[in-house]
């Protein structure tokens, strides 16, 4: 049986930040069991046609997941249990906002089957999380990170940003080192993107704020990678970092062209050569999801030299690269020969 990757799009947040342009609704959370419930519909739509699949990673992503609470997560745990095949050893990974973990949730969590957490801490710089629009405060970081070890986590990613107006080269370095010494064995360092339209692009353009220097935060991720590494993380995918099999397996797949499953609003989905998008919008899926109707509006066949460039394209992202005896096997020849349409892919964007 193939190996199959979950993804659950959980929409909800307290309140936007201001550099998010995911789909996610904030001061909604009277849908949410509306919402659970449809996924759970959504789940039993599918799995008719992935039977000959067995699920080892599951990732609930968002918005923020916590904010539905570790009963929520354990009724859609239970669906996936009752209507697909999940391997024993599976990851199981939740995304959560320190302030929207209460104490207890973390054990409640662990006794639902979770065993790998991804907290979105981003800075431990207060200044820097109100610029980021964070509802959390370092100190929440810190309790939540405390709570989640307590419960029994022995697998914990921490989120982190770089190239932050007003960042200085200082303060990230400064704000990686304390994440190194809570010893987290995941670290997801990203570069700020400014995403057209959010609060934050809109005070560049207007000139709030100062946009990030491209030198400056080049420098940062140089300086992030050797000091993640020199701590004994290893540097697996561009802004990934890992300590020896802490991998994340979940993101693996994405980066190694392998199936996963996406449910929810907004989920996408990549299984047999077939890349489906759902609708973004929550009033449609809820209304698909009571109709009975499938949520995907988008579906596209990647197949030929777009399939071999893609796939070689994600594994470029990789520090292992291309496999080359795995590529002979999935296409029948040999990735020297296929490189010049591979470069005219990444030329084209």
């Amino acid at each position: 049986m193939r190996a199959l990757g979950v993804y659950l799009h959980i929409p909800f947040c307290r309140s936007k930040c201001r550099y998010c342009d995911f789909t996610s609704f904030a001061g909604q959370e009277e849908l949410m069991a509306s919402y659970v419930a449809a996924l759970i519909k959504e789940i039993k739509l599918q799995s008719a046609v992935l039977s000959d699949y067995v699920v080892d990673t599951i990732f609930f992503g968002g918005g923020t997941p916590t904010l539905v609470g570790a009963a929520m997560v354990h009724e859609i745990l239970e669906a996936l249990a009752r209507y697909y095949r999940i391997d024993p050893q599976a990851e199981i990974t939740v995304e959560g906002n320190p302030a929207t973990v209460e104490q207890r949730e973390p054990a409640l969590l662990r006794r639902a089957g979770v065993n790998r957490f991804s907290l979105g801490a981003q800075s431990f710089n207060e200044k820097l999380l109100r610029v980021l629009g964070r509802i959390h405060n370092s100190d929440d970081v810190l309790r939540t990170y405390e709570n989640l070890r307590s419960a029994g986590f022995a697998n914990i990613n921490l989120d982190l940003i770089y190239g932050v107006p007003y960042q200085t080269h200082a303060a990230w370095l400064a704000d990686l080192q304390k994440a190194i010494l809570l010893k987290p064995e995941h670290l997801s360092l990203y570069g700020l993107q400014l995403e057209e339209g959010t609060p934050l692009e809109r005070d560049v353009v207007q000139g709030r704020l100062s946009e990030p220097d491209e030198d400056e935060t080049a420098r940062m991720y140089i300086s992030a990678d050797a000091l993640a590494v020199e701590s004994g993380y290893h540097h697996y995918e561009i802004s990934n970092f890992a300590m020896p099999g802490r991998e994340c397996r979940h993101n693996l797949k994405y980066w190694h062209y392998q199936p996963y499953i996406g449910f929810g609003c907004a989920a996408h989905s990549f299984v047999a050569g077939v890349r489906t998008a759902n609708v973004a919008s929550l009033a449609d899926y809820l209304e698909r999801m009571a109709k009975g109707q499938t949520a995907a509006i988008a579906q596209e066949h990647i197949c030929g030299s777009e399939e071999i460039s893609e796939y070689a394209m994600l594994a470029f992202r990789t520090s292992k690269g291309v496999n080359e005896a795995e590529f002979r096997r999935r296409f029948g020849t040999e990735l020297n020969l296929m490189m010049p349409k591979v470069e005219d892919f990444l030329h084209e964007g």
